[in-house]
């Protein structure tokens, strides 16, 4: 069982450099169904948090949003260890990791 390696990065209409996130997963999928749907439900959360806060997001609520969703498939987890890094205010360096379930 090998290791597969995937990047989902947050880019918009709006780019916000700030969130990028690294997914580690010990089970490959392709890249065209159960990943590219992950991608779609961040990009989707990540503009919807846009329209309702009228800003861009910070790597610290990114990751407090990937955490929310790997916890809500705690009973059949997504086998990933997401790597959220980017640049917070005053681009102060923020790196945070979690387990399959979104514990940080």
């Amino acid at each position: 069982m090998g290791v597969h390696w995937s990047q989902w990065w947050g880019r918009t209409a709006s780019p916000s450099p700030a969130i990028a996130a690294s997914v580690f997963s010990s089970r490959p999928s392709p890249p065209t169904s159960r990943g590219l749907a992950k991608y779609q439900r961040l990009m989707f959360r990540h503009k919807l948090y846009q329209l309702r806060e009228e800003r861009d997001m910070k790597p610290e609520t990114f990751a407090s949003l990937v955490s929310a969703i790997l916890y809500e498939k705690r009973f059949g987890p997504y086998f990933t260890q997401p790597v959220i890094a980017g640049l917070g205010d005053e681009d102060k360096p923020f790196i945070c990791t979690m387990d399959s379930i979104g514990a940080k």
